[in-house]
């Protein structure tokens, strides 16, 4: 990242753990020690300015720990939990879980579980410059990684709706890249639906409808709405409509008028099917 000439780093992040067996006050200096220590190994081997940094540390990972034991199937894990919980740091939480059990679940946590929580975690935040169309086709065949979604989506609309480079790129690109994008998906899913793949479109409005703010996207609920108005779903697809339509969605206005188009010729059929 740092010799990437259209990169510039604008941050790092770094944060130190110690796992909960032994002293507080020892555990909060070791986890601050770590931290710092990769701090000053990064501004040694790259020059990085001290400003880039920020530093902190949690002296005792209970929450990282809790997690392991909620994902393990050892004994007594709801007790532990519940210790976990309701147990202060300072008032006894360790020596509780030593006694459970005799400390059986307490020497399985400290084997198993302890030495991946003393560890070091870093973010890196950076700014890529904006590239062209002609500097993305390039750079796809390349590092389509540092192409941002824009950028990709632009990309395969220079190619041509249609085009083979099309569709892969908002099928297969943008989707991999961008898994938690709603307009990655919306986009990705507006085009399984033009080929008649609903199932396909519906899986992916789905996962865009659970990431922030992507269920009430008007763009997931306009194309939630397609898919139920092909499959003849009428009433499902009048509600999603509504909804896409007061999130502000122009296009779900009007497919409105086509459920009521449905309905028209669908009241048609019943009378000719009742001749």
């Amino acid at each position: 990242m740092k010799n990437n000439p259209d990169a510039v780093i604008t941050g790092l992040f770094i944060e130190g753990y110690a796992s909960p067996d032994g002293l507080y006050t020892t555990n909060e200096r070791l986890s601050k020690e770590r931290a710092l220590a990769l701090r000053d190994y990064l501004k040694t081997k790259f020059g990085f300015d001290e400003g880039l940094f920020k530093v902190s540390s949690v002296a005792e990972d209970w929450d990282g720990l809790a997690v392991q034991v909620q994902a393990s199937g050892m004994e007594y894990k709801d007790k532990i939990l519940d210790i976990i919980a309701t147990t202060g740091i300072m008032e006894g939480r360790e020596g509780a879980l030593m006694r459970l059990a005799k400390g059986a679940p307490y020497r399985q946590m400290l084997r198993d579980m302890f030495p991946g929580l003393r560890r070091v975690e870093y973010q890196v935040d950076y700014t890529v410059r904006d590239y062209t169309v002609e500097e993305s086709k390039s750079l796809y065949s390349r590092k389509p990684e540092d192409l941002s979604q824009l950028e990709l989506y632009n990309l395969a609309q220079s190619y041509g709706k249609g085009t083979k480079d099309y569709t892969d790129i908002l099928l297969e690109a943008i989707p991999r890249y961008y898994p938690g994008d709603v307009a990655a998906n919306v986009n990705a899913a507006a085009l399984l639906i033009e080929n008649g793949e609903l199932n396909s479109a519906g899986r992916l409005l789905d996962k865009a409808a659970g990431t922030a703010g992507g269920g009430n996207h008007p763009a997931v609920l306009n194309n939630l709405g397609v898919i139920r108005l092909l499959a003849g779903e009428l009433d499902q697809a009048e509600a999603l409509f509504n909804r896409a339509k007061t999130a502000g969605s122009k296009e779900a206005a009007r497919n409105l008028e086509e459920v009521t188009a449905k309905r028209v010729d669908n009241k048609k059929m019943e009378r000719y099917k009742s001749r």
